[in-house]
């Protein structure tokens, strides 16, 4: 499925499906509410990944400008509401940065979410922060693998 905020893909392995979806472009608030509530009618087990363009906290943040509280709210609402679990990293920190050596700020908007489903079908999951290239952004590597499979997924 394609839509204005996700791509998504399901995989069926074992005769069990997953649901994979991407982010993309959830750059103002209405987006968002509408990729919250979209996302809501997953009932598989499901992992969506990608830029939120919202940080969760100010432990996501490093500069001088504190996070848009109604952002973080939002985004604890969307990820609470869907009962979804943060997929556990390694690599930077943060994933965005504005590139400045002056008043620069960085930012942990790249995040891979999962529902309890998705996780009680895998025996590892993960994701790897990239090195950021010459955009202003990393890439998420996910690597996930159970019984069945072992499966890395590049966003």
């Amino acid at each position: 499925m394609v839509n204005s905020h996700f791509i998504s893909v399901n995989c069926f392995l074992h005769n069990k499906c997953f649901s994979f979806a991407g982010v993309c472009e959830a750059n103002t608030y209405s987006v968002r509410r509408f990729l919250w509530r979209d996302l809501s009618f997953f009932t598989s087990p499901w992992c969506i990944l990608g830029d939120f363009n919202v940080v969760v906290s100010a432990d996501d943040c490093k500069g001088r400008v504190a996070p848009n509280q109604v952002s973080c709210n939002e985004i604890l609402y969307g990820i609470n509401n869907n009962s979804l679990i943060s997929i556990p990293f390694s690599g930077p920190c943060y994933t965005w940065s504005n590139g400045r050596s002056l008043h620069r700020m960085d930012r942990k908007l790249d995040r891979a979410l999962c529902n309890e489903e998705y996780l009680d079908e895998l025996a590892s999951y993960t994701y790897q922060v990239l090195v950021k290239n010459c955009f202003d952004y990393s890439h998420i590597l996910v690597i996930l693998s159970s019984n069945y499979f072992h499966k890395v997924i590049t966003f």
